[in-house]
């Protein structure tokens, strides 16, 4: 079955992003970056916090249970929210994430994503941002740290499922494997919009993230890397295309290039001047101010 619910995420997740977020990286990422014009999203069942996906489980899984518990259903739509509920987690690694932040200069940011002997936040103009999204197959969505809507998300999510899979059946003389394709489908929407769940004690990143759609194996830009434990499968997310070739600036927003806390505030400065003439002329730089420590990680 092809995805009929491509939009759910954008649909359900309505908000404007401010006009710079800022992706922090290390050295190798900033140069990576700059050169390529791409970053790296990565596979969501391989996100360093496993518990990321089964965050929105258990709250698909709750919304279901108290919605079968209020009665009032037909045995079609009961029969489909048992197969959601047990398809809930199942969904193969398809989906692709890249995380953002809308604070530039944050301790817990640079201790979290930077490595120990600096690294880089760098603003990136989110109207660019959205454009090559919509290129990609890709949707920008802020991260959601409230209980209450996350649950009323989920539950619209569940919803939207239930309408659909239940409307002009008749009787559960369907195909034998309708209830299977109710589960797959719910399964992989349920993994998209599980990205933006985030624990309450994080909201202070103010995070958003690039998440894709349903994406083959096979695509060419799928790569990996390694990790302490494993290989990492990514995709390179493209920045620039012919279609929307600038990201130094987009509509008078310029790229930064912000480099961490560091010991030689000077030395840093000139090395990220440097690279912000070389590599993106026109995007703009500067040194947090935060003071360094050794060892701080």
């Amino acid at each position: 079955m092809n995805t009929i619910f491509k939009s759910t995420l954008a649909d359900l997740v309505v908000a404007t992003p401010p006009p710079l977020i800022y992706h922090y990286t290390s050295h190798d990422g900033l140069l990576g970056v700059l050169r390529n014009k791409q970053v790296w999203a990565t596979n969501i069942r391989f996100l360093n916090d496993a518990s990321e996906g089964r965050h929105a489980v258990e709250y698909a899984q709750n919304a279901i249970e108290n919605k079968i518990n209020r009665g009032n259903l037909t045995a079609e739509k009961i029969a489909a929210l048992e197969a959601m509920k047990k398809a809930a987690g199942t969904a193969a690694a398809r989906h692709y994430t890249a995380s953002f932040s809308e604070e530039g200069n944050l301790l817990s940011q640079w201790r979290a994503y930077c490595p120990p002997n600096g690294g880089y936040a760098l603003g990136v103009p989110a109207g660019q941002l959205v454009a090559m999204a919509r290129e990609q197959n890709f949707w920008l969505v802020p991260c959601i740290y409230d209980h209450k809507l996350k649950y009323k998300l989920i539950s619209a999510l569940i919803e939207r499922h239930l309408e659909y899979f239940t409307s002009g059946q008749t009787s559960l003389s369907s195909p034998t494997n309708w209830w299977t394709d109710v589960g797959w489908q719910f399964a992989q929407d349920l993994a998209q919009t599980g990205c933006v769940f985030k624990h309450s004690s994080f909201s202070e990143e103010k995070e958003w993230r690039l998440i894709s759609g349903v994406i083959d194996e096979t695509k060419t830009q799928i790569d990996f890397r390694t990790s302490a434990s494993r290989l990492v499968p990514y995709l390179k997310f493209n920045l620039v295309s012919d279609k929307n070739p600038f990201l130094a600036e987009h509509d008078g927003v310029k790229f930064q290039i912000m480099a961490g806390p560091t010991s030689d505030r000077d030395l840093a400065s000139l090395a990220t001047q440097f690279a912000s003439t070389t590599l993106l002329p026109g995007s703009s730089f500067g040194v947090s101010e935060i003071p360094y420590r050794s060892g701080r990680n």
